[in-house]
């Protein structure tokens, strides 16, 4: 047969003690609610911001090249500024 000590008894006590709490805290934590929905789009093309372009299958090469060589150009020098 186990004696009890009166340590053992404080750990125990300890122990019960912080079991309650644990269990009190999950029975009055408030209720979790669902993150609200995201809004939804006004229209049928998004806006991803005015650094995006977007390129269809139907665009020619050459109007993707001129394009990206026009950005290329703009921001040769433009290393360190907002510019890119």
């Amino acid at each position: 047969m186990i004696t009890l000590t009166p340590e053992r008894t404080s750990k125990r006590l300890g122990a019960a003690i912080a079991g309650l709490a644990i269990i009190a805290t999950g029975l009055l934590a408030p209720p979790v609610q669902a993150a609200p929905n995201a809004p939804t789009p006004t229209s049928s093309a998004p806006d991803f911001g005015p650094n995006v372009t977007v390129f269809g299958p139907s665009t020619p090469l050459a109007d993707i090249q001129s394009h990206l060589d026009a950005l290329a150009v703009q921001q040769k020098d433009a290393e360190m500024s907002s510019q890119r």
